[in-house]
């Protein structure tokens, strides 16, 4: 039985596992699908030899995780944060050649990343990769890796949250699911004490985003979310209504005006696509009054919030 550590919307994260011995070997002799890009040559690894690193990688209790996908039960590749600190570490991926191109690796690697700056305090991750390895430079790039170095043989990146990389706006999409789901369990479930599971917030927010005439967006630093807002667009008889069902800012990231800069932001784009008002349902305590008061919202007149509880 593996030993599943963490998840993300589509993978599990198992323990190395000389269970997978088989499918490690299928990995790391795929040489054109694999190996070509991990440095392990054009030379058969023999099981002695993948069962010695199995067993040495939990010796040192490696940051190491085989990716499983959960609705197959597939093993799909491997994950480490290698060279572990207390600030930093190393990131290194393989993917299985059948599971490649289709999200998998972003998945993982947004997940990875929110593991280690997140949960073990890291400030630096950063990688090495083949410069002909255009796809993997792709997902990096588009996780918030930035290039620092070149040689013939590698290209060398980083993702390091002591510099000041800037925080930007864009716009949400349904691929940017997966890696919004650390911060709405954080949130939900760390500070206002719900008790969401990451089926439950994946279907919450899958909901939203793809509604009809939905909108968001994302605040990002450093390629990674610190806080977003979701809604959509509400038609009636004599004008359209923007409804907000989400914004969240991570928790560790309050208190230095991102709720405000992202609501006002959110207020200036939808009204340029049309909207005359943002209508929300917000929970009546202290909180929420000061926030929401302070940007302007105040109690409809003309609309109560009903509710019918069918016992």
């Amino acid at each position: 039985m593996l030993n599943i550590l963490f998840s993300s919307e589509n993978l599990d994260f198992a323990q190395v596992s000389e269970e997978l011995l088989q499918d490690y070997l299928v990995l790391v002799n795929d040489f054109e699908g694999v190996g070509r890009f991990i440095g392990r040559g054009d030379k058969l690894t023999s099981p002695e030899k993948e069962l010695q690193w199995i067993r040495e990688k939990q010796e040192e209790k490696a940051a190491l995780y085989s990716l499983m996908e959960r609705k197959s039960g597939d093993f799909i590749g491997n994950i480490e944060l290698m060279d572990l600190t207390d600030t930093e570490a190393e990131l290194g991926i393989a993917i299985t050649a059948a599971k490649q191109e289709i999200g998998y690796g972003t998945e993982a690697v947004r997940r990875i990343l929110d593991y280690g700056f997140r949960e073990l305090g890291l400030k630096r991750i950063f990688l090495k990769t083949d410069p002909g390895n255009t796809r993997a430079i792709h997902v990096y790039e588009k996780c918030g890796f930035r290039a620092y170095d070149r040689s013939e043989a590698h290209v060398y990146m980083e993702l390091d949250r002591r510099k000041n990389a800037g925080i930007s706006l864009r716009e949400l999409t349904a691929e940017d699911i997966p890696a919004l789901m650390p911060l709405y369990l954080d949130w939900y479930n760390g500070h206002e004490g719900g008790c969401w599971t990451e089926e439950t917030a994946a279907k919450r927010i899958r909901q939203v985003l793809t509604i009809q005439d939905a909108y968001g967006l994302l605040l990002e630093e450093a390629g990674q979310p610190i806080g977003f807002a979701m809604g959509y667009f509400k038609p009636y008889d004599d004008l359209t209504g923007y409804t907000l069902e989400e914004i969240v800012i991570a928790g560790d990231r309050q208190g230095a005006g991102l709720g405000s800069r992202l609501l006002g932001e959110l207020e200036a784009r939808v009204k340029a696509r049309g909207a005359a008002c943002v209508e929300l349902q917000a929970v009546a305590d202290e909180m929420h009054e000061h926030y929401y008061g302070k940007a302007g919202y105040r109690n409809a007149k003309n609309f109560v919030m009903k509710v019918k509880w069918l016992t």
